[in-house]
């Protein structure tokens, strides 16, 4: 079979709906696995920890020299202070870690002080949690570009001059990396579907562009001082953390399992050196930067609640979840499917093929932008006969849009007729060339969804190979 009929004739019995936009790549569409399907692997306790533990590493390489710091910064003598407030903080992480164990232990798929506040403490708690998080994911990527530039421009000392200028090139090489399909999240309703729309790869692709511009903004702000956003940082990691324990003492407090009470001694004790912390920092970091998390919470709150609201509201009035008082009725009326044409060719050909094959009269639509033009494709059309109907619309003020539009509110209102539009799109397979073709298809499309709500609009993808 030729390449370009395997490529270019599109099975018009089935409904696909390609990946579309400039971040979308060459690859073949994948479907995500669920969890647990797909090939296993098991690591070793050494191959775990050199796949793991870098991830941990990173994450408390600061914690020493924001440390020494600080008590430099308070004089020398404080230095010697070094080793107990080490101990301290090394006795605090013992309690967290031996406290979170039990998040593991409840929630064994996966979860965090979200999954715990949803569960035990309702949705206030978990609207906080969740303002939390997104604190912490964009002051993760913020806090750990700022280190690792930081540690750069102590082995080369000449991009110290330059620390802002390498976090964000490395933001943005991160960022691409990810759209590309490396990451995967949690998605959860309290943000906008937008951050959750899919190509075919596992990626929030939307959501990782809104944390690197986040972050960036950050960095820029705080001129990639890490310094200046661990207390921001710990504050939002501590806020989850007290939330989580302080669910999960409630959890054992109702459940009461075997040995309940001391399990839920050890959260409550996590919960009390969590919230104690958080306490502190926001007292003594006020004027350093921590008021911004005072100040961001409650709008992220407020944001979170407003948009959950509006979900309700589109769920009770779509009766998500309510079966129907009545039977499924097929569409009794004649359906009509117009085709928008711009000439004959081979797209014409694909483009009836699918629109004879959804049943119902086909027309064709075309918009000539004059008389000369018009008689053209009239005398193309007649050379070729194809069976269907051409209709040649007037284009007033060289406009493509509103006579298509027009017409097809004008076909659909009469006798209740069903109208289906079956737009054509021409895609390039290289992503060099995608920004050449123009939007005028989605456009269209947008035009019916606005100015002709009775019609139902479908896209036909057409690939070219070049």
């Amino acid at each position: 079979m030729p390449r370009t009929d395997a490529r270019r004739r599109p099975d018009p019995r089935r409904a696909v709906v390609p990946a579309r936009g400039p971040l979308a790549g060459r690859r073949a569409p994948r479907l995500q696995l669920r969890h647990g399907e797909g090939d296993r692997s098991h690591l070793t306790s050494t191959q775990g920890l050199v796949a793991l533990s870098l991830d941990a590493l990173s994450s408390v390489a600061y914690g020493p020299e924001a440390v020494a710091l600080v008590l430099v910064t308070a004089g020398a003598s404080r230095v010697r202070l070094t080793l107990p407030v080490t101990l301290v903080i090394a006795g605090l992480l013992v309690v967290l870690v031996v406290s979170y164990r039990q998040v593991i232990a409840v929630h064994p798929d996966g979860g965090g002080s979200y999954a715990v506040a949803k569960q035990d403490l309702g949705p206030r708690a978990a609207t906080l949690a969740a303002a939390a998080l997104v604190i912490d994911y964009v002051l993760t990527v913020a806090v750990s570009l700022a280190a690792g530039a930081a540690t750069l421009g102590s082995a080369f000392p000449g991009l110290r001059p330059h620390l802002l200028a390498t976090t964000l090139v490395v933001l943005v090489v991160l960022t691409a990396v990810n759209l590309y399909g490396i990451a995967d999240s949690a998605r959860v309703l309290m943000l906008p579907h937008l951050f959750a729309l899919r190509g075919e790869r596992p990626v929030h692709r939307y959501g990782v562009l809104a944390v690197a511009v986040a972050a960036g903004a950050l960095l820029v702000a705080v001129d990639a001082r890490t310094h200046r956003l661990l207390p921001l940082f710990a504050i939002g990691v501590f806020i989850g953390f007290t939330i989580s324990q302080v669910g999960l003492v409630l959890h054992w407090t109702r459940r009461r399992p075997p040995r309940w009470a001391g399990t839920a001694l050890l959260n409550g004790t996590g919960a009390t050196l969590s919230a104690v912390a958080t306490l502190v920092l926001l007292v003594t970091k006020f004027e350093e930067g921590a008021w911004v998390v005072i100040v961001v919470v409650p709008l992220l709150i407020l944001v979170f609640t407003r948009i959950r609201g509006y979900y309700d509201r589109v769920g009770r009035e779509l009766r998500l979840g309510v079966v129907p008082a009545e039977r499924p009725e097929p569409d009794r009326g004649d359906r009509l499917v117009l085709v928008p044409l711009d000439d004959v060719g081979a797209v014409t050909t694909t483009a009836l093929s699918a629109a004879l094959g959804l049943g119902g009269e086909v027309v064709a639509v075309m918009v000539p932008p004059d008389g000369e033009r018009a008689q053209t494709l009239r005398e193309r059309w007649d050379r070729w006969d194809p069976g269907v109907r051409l209709e040649l619309l007037d284009s007033p003020r060289d406009s493509r849009l509103r006579p298509i539009v027009e017409y097809a509110k004008r076909v659909a209102a009469r006798d209740g007729q069903s109208v289906v539009v079956l737009v054509p799109v021409i895609e390039s397979d290289r992503p060099r060339y995608r920004f050449m073709y123009d939007q005028w298809s989605l456009l269209l499309a947008e035009a019916l969804r606005r100015h002709a709500p009775g019609v139902l609009v479908c896209m036909l993808p057409y690939r070219v190979s070049v």
